[in-house]
């Protein structure tokens, strides 16, 4: 029997035309089961098994910020995003040929993974400087009263897949007036949301994702030291605070400050500021991590953060 083999395809939402994250270089499935095994008095071996839920993971890894960052009017980073019917998220696994180059996109030969509903969140962003940033997507499937949680199709041709036209790196830092361009090494956000998921009826897919709290967290990776000093040792309220994603260009160096194409992150005055760590090895520079915890701004406009893309680093 022959051996069919697949690789990674597309991944992106289906909002009437499928619209595909580029730079995508991880995704996967993990079913999640919750397993019911008895074994009967007496016996060494299970005589009863059973699913009693399933928690599907299909995380999915990509370049492409500015897309994803745009998602739900460009609050994705702290809210995520609904799936539905006509918001689906798809996954194609593209198959391999044995002795050749892989089935082209036309050929009804490939996998498609694919969610009509739940909630589609960030798990973390990183950029570390001289490299491309990239982002982590966790979907949370559920039920939508008909469909399983997520379908699996085979024999399936791909759609238009993306061309890589977007790729950022770290930009400048500012709190609490404090300026930062060429010490950031490294920039992370945790968003820490934390999902509420709820099974019922004993049915096995959840039939409710949102989010119950949240917690989110940057790390600014610094060359500067004396930040230590700057915010102290025992930390200091935020006050306010930009961080800048600068693009880069493909085929040349990275876009100017001027250039209307970069991502900025505007932090509000509910948080933290602290250097609970420095790095020093023998004979290498010390990096201060800096850690900016977020709170809730009690005012206008009433959100953690902004988030805006296409814009200029000022």
């Amino acid at each position: 029997m022959a051996i069919a083999a697949y690789m990674l395809g597309a991944c992106g939402l289906d909002t009437g035309t499928f619209a595909p994250f580029g730079g995508v270089s991880q995704s996967g499935w993990e079913a999640g089961e919750r397993r019911v095994i008895e074994t009967a008095d007496g016996t060494l071996d299970p005589t009863y098994m059973a699913t009693g839920q399933l928690d599907p993971s299909l995380p999915i890894t990509t370049t492409d910020l500015g897309a994803v960052l745009a998602l739900n009017s460009s609050k994705f980073l702290f809210k995520g995003v609904a799936m539905s019917a006509s918001n689906k998220l798809q996954t194609y696994y593209r198959q391999l040929q044995n002795a050749d180059e892989p089935w082209a996109d036309s050929a009804s030969k490939h996998l498609k993974l694919e969610v009509l509903a739940g909630l589609l969140a960030p798990r973390s962003f990183q950029a570390a400087q001289g490299s491309a940033a990239s982002i982590t997507l966790q979907p949370i499937p559920t039920w939508d009263g008909t469909n399983d949680a997520v379908t699996v199709t085979a024999d399936q041709a791909l759609p238009t897949l993306a061309a890589v036209d977007e790729e950022y790196t770290v930009g400048p830092v500012t709190l609490n007036a404090v300026a930062m361009d060429e010490e950031v090494q490294g920039i992370r956000c945790d968003p820490g949301i934390r999902p509420a998921v709820i099974h019922g009826g004993g049915r096995e897919w959840a039939r409710f994702a949102g989010i119950v709290a949240r917690n989110t967290v940057f790390t600014i990776t610094s060359a500067n030291a004396a930040r230590l000093s700057t915010f102290s040792t025992t930390g200091t309220a935020l006050a306010n605070g930009t961080i800048y994603l600068r693009r880069l260009q493909h085929a040349d160096v990275p876009y100017p400050d001027a250039s209307t194409v970069h991502v900025k992150i505007t932090l509000y005055d509910v948080g933290t500021i602290r250097v609970p760590a420095l790095s020093a090895g023998r004979n290498t520079p010390i990096q201060s991590s800096i850690i900016v915890d977020l709170g809730r701004p009690t005012g206008d406009p009433n959100e953690i953060m902004a988030v805006e893309t296409g814009v200029a680093i000022t």
